[in-house]
Order: structure tokens, then sequence, then C-alpha cells
């Protein structure tokens, strides 16, 4: 799955003999004191990219994916389901500047949380006021790798309220990785949230908007 999405990145960008860097996503070095939640893959089926998670409140469940383009996608569309939310996601928006969004709902209600990934996609947040800049919500910041002179998101997602740490996921190999504080919960908007994130960066051929972001961020 996500295992993979360096490897992929280093395909398209250059060989991985080019000078090359990996900045963690912001409070990486936390995730030691931090609760481990696993969502290994679900086995038995063939997968590409992405592959469904089985999460605490059962499958992470990618449903209705289409993509345009060849090397680089040139959109995306899909559906993504976890418990009772869904959440509806495309990319780009027109005229929003947006390269990915997603509309999350609960069953039998209509939208009320959204995911706004921003140009360059190394950060997005999650609200319930979309397209205003406010300070309401949760910030989101992947990790970044920088090949060749270009940067872009591979597998590491932070969930931020300001400064601080609330959820750190890490999609690699044998699924999705959740780290939480202690004593927290995790909410079926927030894994659906991250897991939508994640499946976009590792679909493939990553959007040209998400290949020139801005130079990484140092992890606090």
């Amino acid at each position: 799955m996500q295992g993979r999405t360096l490897l992929l990145l280093a395909s398209s960008l250059g060989s991985l003999a080019a000078c090359h860097s990996w900045t963690h996503a912001p409070g990486y070095e936390q995730r030691s004191t931090m609760a481990r939640t696993r969502m290994p893959i679900v086995t038995g089926e063939a997968c590409s990219g992405w592959c469904d998670v089985k999460g605490p409140e059962g499958r992470v469940k990618l449903e209705r994916l289409e993509t345009t383009g060849a090397e680089r996608r040139e959109s995306t569309r899909f559906t993504m389901r976890y418990g009772t939310v869904s959440a509806e996601c495309q990319g780009p928006v027109t005229n929003t500047g947006w390269p990915f969004v997603c509309a999350i709902a609960s069953a039998g209600t209509s939208a009320d949380q959204w995911l706004e990934v921003r140009p360059g996609c190394l950060s997005a947040r999650l609200t319930r006021t979309p397209g205003q800049s406010s300070d309401e919500g949760f910030e989101l910041r992947t990790d970044a790798v920088k090949i060749a002179g270009a940067t872009a998101p591979a597998r590491e997602i932070s969930l931020l309220r300001g400064r601080d740490l609330l959820v750190a996921s890490d999609a690699h190999g044998g699924g999705v990785d959740l780290y939480t504080q202690p004593g927290a919960t995790l909410s079926s908007t927030t894994v659906l949230a991250l897991a939508a994130y994640h499946a976009f960066v590792a679909i493939g051929g990553l959007p040209e908007a998400c290949m020139s972001g801005a130079d990484p961020v140092a992890a606090r």
C-alpha cells in the first residue's frame, strides 16, 4: 500500500540516487509516548496504491474510484465509508484552488465537515466552515519528501489543534497506524479524514499541484 509511496514517488521524480531528503510530519518524535491503534489491510483482495483497512469500527472502504490522466493525475474522485460516516471526495475543485476536498457526513444527514487539501498537498484542514479563512477546525500536516528539487507528501499525517498534536497517522506496507494522546478517543470522522487524505496521496500519479510544494517545515 502506501509503504510503496516513497518508492513510487522516487520513480516519478527521478532516481533514488538523486539528492533527496525526508522531513517527518510535525510531532513525529511524540509517537513513542502515544497510544497506537493498528488498522491492518483487508486481506484476500486485489488492490493498488490504496488498500482498504480495518479500523476499530469496521472496514474503511474506498468505492467508486475515478481518475483521469496518465503519469500525473488530472482529476480524482471517490467515496470512502467507515462505520456510519461517509466522505464524498474529489479534486481539483474548480475556482477554489483546492487540489482535493472531501465532504464528510453521517448516515442520513448532510455533510457537516470538510477536508480541504491546500496547494502543494503538504497541509489541509478539517473544518465546519468550508471555503472560509478562519482559525476554526483542525490543521493537518504531512511529512515531505524532496527529490530532484520537487517536494511532495509521502506517508505521515499529523492532526493538530494549534501547536498541539492530537493524532499522528502513518500509512505503511501493512496498513495504517494511528497514534493518539493517552486517554483520547478517535472519532469516526477523524479516522475517515485521515484515511481519505492518505488514499489521495497513495493512489498513484500524484497531481502536478502536489509535486512542487513549499520546502518542508521541520517537525516540532
